[in-house]
């Protein structure tokens, strides 16, 4: 292998390893995305320096974007279950006001 490849790659690992493993993103996620963008898109041979970087950048910003959305649908989820907690709490304070309970 020639200098200049040995070194390409060498960038490319330490490119994956700082952006990627480092910010403990998922490899398997991110294996997986590569293979959706190239065929054989889990050989870093098939990759320039450049498509690497702009494909991490793309797999980091979907994963920030999913990760948005799931926290999202999470805060609606306690917001609905601390409401129907609400009404239940009146419901029963109506309930024992009815009564006499005090």
């Amino acid at each position: 292998m020639e200098k200049i490849e040995e070194d390409e790659l060498t960038a490319k690992r330490e490119l994956l390893r700082t952006e990627i493993l480092d910010k403990n993103y998922d490899q398997n996620e991110f294996i997986e995305f590569c293979l959706n963008k190239k065929e054989n898109g889990d050989d870093l041979g098939n990759w320039t320096l450049s498509e690497l970087t702009e494909v991490i950048k793309e797999f980091i910003n979907k994963t920030k974007e999913k990760n948005e959305n799931n926290s999202e649908k999470t805060n609606t989820s306690l917001n609905q279950t601390e409401g129907n907690q609400e009404e239940i709490k009146k419901e029963n304070i109506e309930k024992m006001e009815s009564m006499n309970v005090k």
